[in-house]
Formats: C-alpha cells, structure tokens, sequence
C-alpha cells in the first residue's frame, strides 16, 4: 500500500503548498502502529488474554501490562483504517475497474485464503492440541472435523463458537477486501467519473474533532448495552466482526475516503495537531494511573465487565465513562500522530525503507513468531515482565528478518505482500 498522492512539504509548520510525492509519514506511521500490534500481542498471555494462542498460567498475570492492551487497538485500527480509505480511493483513481479488482485480490485475497486455509489453522491447532481437554489428534483430523466442521459437532465440545475457524488478527484484510470490492462497485455503477479534489476545502478544526468524537462516544455506548466487548459476530455468515468495537473503527474508514478528497492528511494544521496529541496521551496516562489506582472501578472501569447486558443505572455510567475514554483517546492519537509523523518523520532511511516494505508482511504472520518464542521461554525462570520484554525485541526483530528474508523472497510474493 504505496503513499503516492498530492503531498506537501511545510514551509510553515501548519499548511503547505502540494507538489508530486510520496507520503514517507504514511509509511512510517503504518510501521509504527503495526509494530505497535505487535507488542499487544506479545503482551496478550502475560495480561491474561485466554483466547491467546499460547496460554500462560492464569495465577502468572502482569499487573503492569494489562492496562497496555486496551490503548493499541483504540487508536492502530484507527489510524489503520483512515489510511486505507484514504489510499483506497486513490487506487481506484488509478486503475480500470478490472485492473483494481484484481490488485486487490492479490493484496487482500491471496494473504486471505493463506491464512483462513493454511496459517491460523495450524497456530489454533497448537492450541487446541496443548491447551484442550482430548486434544491431542492429528491435524487432519482438527483440521477437518474441527477446523471445518466437517462430520458435526462433537457431543463434548463446549468452547464458544463452531465449527473452530476464525481469521484471529486478519479480519482486518477480510474487512478491508469487502470495503474495496463495494466501494468499487459503487464508483463503477454510480459514480464512474473522476473524484473531485479539492484541496481548499475546510480543515476540521477542534469543534469537529470533538463532535465526531461525542457521536462516537454515544454510538459505542449505546451498541455496549448490547454487545460486550469480545462478542464477535459473523456478519452475513463470513464477516468476522467484534460488534462493541465497529462503531469507533468503521467511522474512521469513511472518513479516510473524505480525508482523500479533501487532501487533510497534508493540510492539517499543527495548532490542531499538537493539542490533541496532548489530550491522546494525557489520556493513556490517566487510564493507566486509573487502573492501577484503587478510584471507582479501577481497572474494572476498563475492562469487558464495564459493557454489555446490564442497565442498572452503575453499569450504564461505567459503560458510558469507558466509550467516552475510547473515543476521546482514540481522536487525539490519530490527530496527533498524524501530524507528529508529519513533521518529524517525512523522510526514509534505508531502515525505514526496509521496515516500510515488510510491514505488511509482519502485519500478517508475527503471530507465529510470537508463539513460538513464548512457547521456548514458558519453561525458563524469568519474570513475567522479562518474558514479556524479550518476546516484544525478539518477536519483533524476528518478524521483519522472517518477512525480509523469507517471505518475500519466494517468487512472487512482493506482488501480494
């Protein structure tokens, strides 16, 4: 996913003058926020995710890392989805019909099918072999009878959900193909001509940013009533959805195809962007103090137990205290570190450049290298904070050489990844 499109360089820190370009703090963002998933899912069995794929002991939870998983997803899938919008609109602009349908099977398609047919089956496989009660068969005989459902669900199984299969982490790219196939059906049949630019359009000023935030806040409420956190839902049978989470992610995705035609990526005011980095991360400290504290709720306030089910007045409040947390959190990070990124990382190295190409790549299989390095360490005598450390570094750095080194040294695979 290339950043080519009317880029500015400021002459004044707040707007700028367009010129032909390549967006580097796009780039370098999508880096950093990938990266950023990747230590939320280093973190995941030391903060007492069970739904992990390697389960560490449940009395062996680091306090100290917990409160860090609910801040990443907030604001990366954000930041994620308003750049794919926003590239997505251009790709289009781009190419012929065809010749976009096609682009985006092999970048979403191909890694779709490799990971709903071959990767997650084999990483839910180690799980259901080392984790289940009567889980030690064959791979095939997961991988058909319970990956698949193939022959009917046995008498004994009692986990949520059947038959096993899931997408984990890439229900992202599956997302991400059924906006593209829609939003290009609907440029052909119902709006074929060119998108008009218009570089003087309006910038969101704080106002807005706050009001997109409140309706936000209120549409995440108001859906937690009913779906708690971690409620995940197949959308017409295929689309893996986490229903108490759509309402912050989904708006994003619209407004990056806004943002595309009103080029704000590039126009955004640093007097805008500065302030609501502030109120990004006064926020992801407040909640972090918060939930340490023994205040009302504490880490409870933040946690699955704050949404979905109840509307006695105290589960109301605290759902609703949560929502907003989220949403507010949420605008000032993609506010500010787009603007951050901007002006402090619009440039590339030759690391940067190799972290850039391979993002994609470790976006889609860190997952097998955390849990193979976390498998390794289980056994040694180290904290819980040490393993989660060197599962963060080494996962990490493993990651990009796998991609780099692997991955996208088989022929054809730059094409896709």
């Amino acid at each position: 996913m290339s950043a080519t499109t009317q880029a500015t360089t400021s002459a004044e820190s707040t707007t700028a003058r367009p010129k032909r370009g390549r967006l580097y703090f796009v780039d370098n963002l999508r880096v950093f926020v990938i990266l950023a998933t990747v230590i939320h899912h280093a973190a995941n069995p030391y903060a007492g995710d069970r739904t992990w794929f390697y389960k560490h002991p449940a009395d062996q939870i680091e306090r100290l890392i917990s409160p860090l998983q609910l801040l990443t997803p907030s604001y990366s899938m954000a930041i994620l989805l308003i750049f794919s919008g926003y590239l997505l609109a251009g790709s289009f602009e781009r190419r012929s019909f065809g010749q976009y349908l096609w682009q985006k099977f092999l970048h979403l398609g191909i890694p779709l099918m490799i990971g709903f047919f071959i990767y997650i089956p084999l990483l839910q496989y180690w799980y259901h072999y080392n984790y289940r009660p009567g889980g030690h068969i064959s791979f095939w005989n997961y991988y058909w009878h319970i990956w698949h459902g193939i022959g009917g669900k046995p008498d004994n199984w009692d986990w949520p959900g059947w038959p096993d299969r899931h997408l984990a982490h890439l229900w992202y790219i599956e997302h991400l193909l059924v906006y593209s196939i829609l939003y290009g059906l609907w440029r052909y049949f119902f709006h074929p001509a060119p998108v008009r630019i218009d570089p003087t359009a309006r910038v969101p000023g704080h106002r807005a940013i706050v009001g997109f935030a409140v309706f936000i806040a209120l549409a995440t409420w108001a859906t937690r009533v009913v779906y708690p956190m971690n409620h995940v839902e197949a959308l017409f049978g295929f689309l893996q959805v986490e229903v108490a989470r759509y309402p912050i992610w989904l708006p994003y995705f619209f407004l990056g195809l806004i943002v595309y035609r009103r080029q704000w990526l590039t126009r955004l005011p640093s007097r805008i962007g500065r302030p609501w980095l502030a109120v990004g991360v006064g926020l992801a400290v407040f909640e972090y103090i918060y939930a340490q504290s023994g205040w009302w709720g504490g880490w409870g306030m933040f946690t699955a137990e704050a949404d979905g089910g109840s509307l006695a007045p105290a589960a109301l409040a605290q759902s609703l205290f949560k929502a907003t947390w989220e949403s507010f959190f949420c605008a000032g990070m993609v506010v500010g570190l787009i603007v951050l990124f901007r002006e402090m990382c619009n440039s590339q190295g030759p690391l940067a450049k190799v972290l850039s190409e391979n993002a994609y790549a470790v976006h889609i299989f860190h997952t097998g290298v955390l849990v193979i390095l976390q498998e390794l360490i289980a056994p040694l005598p180290w904290t819980v904070m040490s393993k989660f450390l060197f599962v963060v570094v080494a996962g990490g750095i493993l990651s990009v050489l796998v991609s780099h080194y692997v991955i996208r040294r088989i022929p054809g695979a730059t094409r896709v990844f």
